[in-house]
């Protein structure tokens, strides 16, 4: 598992306790209550306990969405859907606040988590929308990838992509993406309004200038987008905080603000993991 920017802070344990919880629950679905008829059993790597986004008039409450997730289109407070219904196979976007309840995990000391204590999970539609999956294995992962409805091969969902602080590509073949937002950076960061419950309210976003070291891909990476177009592929940038000690890189437009943790795992670990239990 890549760890970056969490090393030497008390973010490192946080997004490590997470990721232990989140790869326990997927190899293990035995631990499951048993699902009632007609619904199928989890398979060993499917996420049923997806991230926690408030519907209508909701909060937070640190408590799974059972599969449910929501979609490119979606806005504070609207419903979620499963992605695996045969209307909403490309357009799936799960992410939200990791359900701490369900892991088992410390929780927000406030409703709003105005200190960004609890980590955003982002999950790829591979490890969700399962009834559109074949193979929950090793086959899913390399080349050979297009988009397309349920039951495509090898995989129907794109993975999601990291890249680095200066954008050059990490991975196209990520499972899960955790980020631990730590406190706003900007009064465009509000977190005590029950009506801004969007990821802009805890991650950041970063342009790298055309002027920066090669290798380098300039451009504008915001790790709270999701509006990405249906079949795309879903890009996190592993960058520094912006708090940290020392010269801020030149090669950032001003301001800098950028407070974002990341970890992230790929397919083929996540594979692995599973193949090990």
């Amino acid at each position: 598992w890549q760890v970056h920017n969490a090393a030497t802070d008390r973010g490192y344990q946080t997004l490590i306790d997470a990721k232990a919880a989140i790869l326990a629950h997927a190899w293990n679905p035995g631990a499951d209550p048993i699902a009632p008829p007609p619904a199928p059993p989890r398979r060993k790597g499917q996420i049923s306990f997806t991230p926690d986004l408030p519907t209508a008039g909701a909060t937070y409450t640190g408590v799974d969405k059972i599969g449910l997730c929501a979609t490119n289109t979606w806005v504070p407070g609207g419903a979620l859907t499963n992605p695996s219904a045969p209307y909403n196979p490309l357009t799936a976007r799960c992410f939200g606040r990791l359900p701490w309840l369900s892991y088992g995990l410390a929780g927000p000391s406030t409703s709003d988590d105005e200190e960004g204590a609890v980590p955003w999970m982002f999950v790829s539609a591979n490890l969700v929308g399962v009834a559109c999956v074949p193979n929950l294995d090793m086959s899913m992962v390399g080349p050979g990838y297009t988009p397309g409805a349920c039951n495509t091969k090898p995989v129907p969902f794109p993975w999601l992509r990291v890249v680095d602080n200066r954008g050059n590509l990490l991975s196209a073949e990520v499972a899960i993406v955790l980020i631990l937002p730590g406190p706003s950076l900007s009064n465009a960061q509000s977190r005590t309004s029950p009506n801004d419950r969007s990821p802009a309210a805890y991650l950041e976003a970063l342009t790298v200038m055309p002027t920066c070291p090669t290798p380098c891909t300039a451009g504008t990476y915001n790790n709270a987008a999701y509006t990405v177009a249906s079949g795309l592929s879903w890009t996190f940038i592993d960058a520094p905080p912006s708090t940290a000690l020392g010269p801020q890189p030149s090669y950032y437009q001003q301001p800098f603000t950028f407070n974002d943790r990341l970890i992230y795992i790929t397919a083929a670990e996540y594979f692995a993991a599973m193949a090990g239990h």
